[in-house]
């Protein structure tokens, strides 16, 4: 059975029921001749109809403009007839002047100009009940045949899309076509882009692959230059002074602790008044006090003294075994040789700043941070590039499903408009 028979009740020609998403518009342009034929043959004598009202419609609108009162009514029901004559008039004219015939037979023309005919007649004469009864009143033969030609278009109108009575389903399938088309282009378009991305991005990563690669190898040539080896002996030279000076700041340390409390007393009584300690006293407690190291010098045997006679000449100043604990361990100080730490101190910070000089001479270091740094843009770089590309294979993924879908509507609708299986391939199939 030829399948368009269903729709014409006559043998039609046959059209492909295979063929690519590309021949899809020329084969809806084909089979929309045959199956709205009927339609475009209506339409040619339907738009002459409707032209021939649209003239005499002009005429009556022309007729009640220029008409008389021919029925005497109340004042305010004339004055507002008299005065929306005028309104209705215009706005039929409107109406007149916005029938334009078209000069194409198709489906979607005629169909088109239905839709737009019949919205326009809506309310040919407005809205306002009131008004309308007050110019029928005043033109009731003018308004009767103003009526009879309106009646008259709606029906030409009618009898204009006639031949798609009962279609109501095929149509609305027809109207859903061009949609699924234009859908599937912009997605197949959206695919495309999103696969360029993927491989655009794969290419970029694959750049910064090499180029990561490229960083590690020379990092690996700079571990085993010999400015690199200099470097780690000056490094490791370093880290043993910094050891060195670490011990013998908290042995210098220990040789204090024993007058930190003593020192504490001396300094509250100064503060209190109970006990004011001289200048240089004062002094000596509070460097002691903070920083032992800071007090090494050739000022601490005199400072030391100092504190000595202090607490020597009162015995208030400490109860009688702290004071012998304090001026036994001041006097065991005075007898060390502290010339001997301030010479260890001197060496060990002398070497220390040389170390460290002779490391800020090594570029070595500079270039292998700034190696390690630039892979690590490298790196980062990297993995924004993998997620955003896992996130483009998530919208691929969505786009793709998004498709198969539109394309079984499309498959569907076809189906339901030809009565027949209708193959469609695509591009990517």
């Amino acid at each position: 059975m030829k399948w368009l028979s269903r729709l014409r009740g006559k043998d039609e020609e046959e059209f492909p029921t295979t063929l690519t998403f590309a021949e899809l518009d020329a084969w809806l342009e084909q089979v929309s001749g045959a199956l709205f034929r009927e339609l475009s043959e209506n339409a040619a004598h339907s738009y002459a109809e409707i032209d021939a009202v649209r003239e005499r419609l002009k005429d009556r609108i022309e007729q009640l403009q220029t008409a008389e009162p021919t029925e005497q009514v109340p004042d305010r029901i004339a004055k507002i007839g008299l005065l929306y004559r005028e309104k209705m008039a215009k706005h039929l004219a409107t109406i007149a002047e916005k029938l334009v015939i078209p000069t194409q037979t198709d489906y979607q023309t005629v169909l088109s100009f239905y839709k737009e005919a019949t919205s326009n007649l809506e309310f040919p004469f407005g809205k306002s009940q009131r008004n309308i009864f007050c110019v029928r009143s005043l033109y009731p033969g003018e308004i009767k045949e103003l009526i009879a030609e309106l009646n008259q278009l709606r029906s030409a109108l009618n009898q204009l899309i006639a031949p798609l009575k009962g279609k109501e389903q095929l149509i609305r399938d027809w109207e859903l076509v061009p949609v699924l088309v234009r859908a599937l282009t912009e997605l197949q378009t959206a695919r495309v882009k999103e696969e360029e991305s993927i491989h655009d991005r794969a290419e970029t990563a694959s750049m910064l692959r090499r180029e990561s690669e490229d960083k590690v190898n020379r990092l690996r040539m700079l571990e085993a230059s010999d400015d690199w080896n200099r470097y780690k002996a000056l490094e490791a030279d370093l880290a043993a002074v910094e050891a060195e000076y670490a011990d013998f700041e908290t042995n210098v340390r220990k040789l204090f602790v024993p007058l930190t409390k003593p020192l504490e007393l001396l300094q509250k009584q100064d503060d209190t008044g109970r006990h004011p300690l001289s200048p240089e006293t004062k002094k000596a407690v509070t460097v002691l006090l903070a920083s032992p190291l800071e007090s090494l010098g050739d000022e601490l045997p005199d400072w030391l003294r100092a504190i000595q006679q202090t607490i020597a000449a009162d015995p208030l100043v400490l109860k009688d075994r702290k004071r012998e604990q304090a001026l036994n361990w001041l006097e065991k100080l005075l007898q060390a040789d502290l010339a001997a730490l301030k010479d260890t101190q001197q060496r060990l910070l002398t070497k220390r700043a040389a170390i460290t000089a002779e490391l800020s001479d090594v570029p070595v270091l500079v270039e292998k941070e700034q190696l390690e740094a630039a892979r690590g843009t490298i790196q980062t770089q990297l993995r924004h590039l993998e997620e955003e590309s896992e996130r483009s294979r998530n919208r691929l993924e969505i786009m793709t499903a998004e498709q198969r879908l539109k394309q079984q509507e499309l498959r569907a609708a076809l189906g339901r408009i030809t009565g027949k299986q209708i193959e469609i391939i695509f591009a990517e199939e």
